[in-house]
């Protein structure tokens, strides 16, 4: 199971239809396979993204600019409720201030009931991990801005699913919680041993690692499949080769959005 299969299962069970990405051109990589029979609208929103890049997708909002933030503003400032969105996945730049201002940012064009969906918010062990860019796979600190950020908003629930370096799902006032999964704040020692082991760059990653199922609500591909009446997506073949199969997209445009 992959972040999109979440998207899409999500999208599908709950007649959503209005869906934006928030990523760079590092992050994100699978705006093909966001479903158009269940997302009317996708749009894509770009950051750290040079004039000259096309991955062959449209864009229809982005910048060169370091941060989403000045789009978040030019976007809150003009869109009518009626036209938010029903789901924000979030694949940010990876350090720890792009993920708190990309998360914080997407909560500001969410509709009542809306849902965030976050990538790498469960890194599989500490050579990935860091604030400082690695070629190959790197997830980075989002882990932590996902941690800090569901402590911090106190959202209706949140949870991870532990696939695809973790997939963190959180459900805003309103929303429709998963059912029989859990939705469980952790205790408040652990909360406060968090805060402690965080500061650090050396004991950060080892007491996520050994409490990592607490803090994020972890639940497994299978159980979030089948919380849904969905079948469990194979894993098998993914990879660029595949992307002549994802379903054909629109050409964008910047719907009057400053860049």
């Amino acid at each position: 199971m992959f972040k999109y299969d979440i998207i899409n299962i999500f999208g599908r069970a709950h007649s959503m239809s209005r869906y934006l990405e928030i990523c760079t051109p590092i992050t994100g990589g699978r705006f093909a396979y966001i479903d158009p029979a269940v997302w009317m609208v996708r749009h894509r929103l770009m950051y750290r993204c040079p004039e000259t890049f096309d991955d062959g997708l449209p864009f229809h909002f982005r910048t060169q600019s370091e941060g989403a933030h000045d789009l978040i503003r030019a976007l809150d400032e003009v869109l009518p409720k009626s036209d938010r969105y029903d789901l924000i996945f979030v694949d940010p730049w990876h350090s720890y201030d792009a993920g708190i201002l990309d998360l914080n940012g997407a909560l500001c064009l969410l509709r009542p009931g809306g849902v965030i969906v976050v990538h790498d918010c469960n890194p599989t062990d500490s050579t990935i991990v860091g604030s400082d860019f690695k070629d190959g796979d790197w997830c980075g600190v989002t882990y932590q801005s996902f941690i800090d950020f569901v402590l911090a908003a106190q959202p209706a629930g949140y949870l991870v699913v532990d696939t695809d370096y973790g997939c963190g799902l959180v459900f805003t006032q309103g929303s429709s919680l998963p059912p029989g999964l859990p939705n469980a704040r952790p205790a408040q020692r652990l909360i406060f041993e968090w805060c402690l082991a965080r500061a650090k760059e050396e004991t950060r990653f080892a007491f996520f690692e050994r409490n990592r199922v607490q803090l994020l609500n972890l639940v497994s591909p299978e159980q979030f499949a089948a919380a849904y009446g969905a079948l469990h997506p194979s894993t098998k073949g993914d990879d660029d080769s595949n992307a002549q199969k994802a379903p054909a997209l629109e050409a964008g445009s910047t719907d009057d959005i400053p860049t």
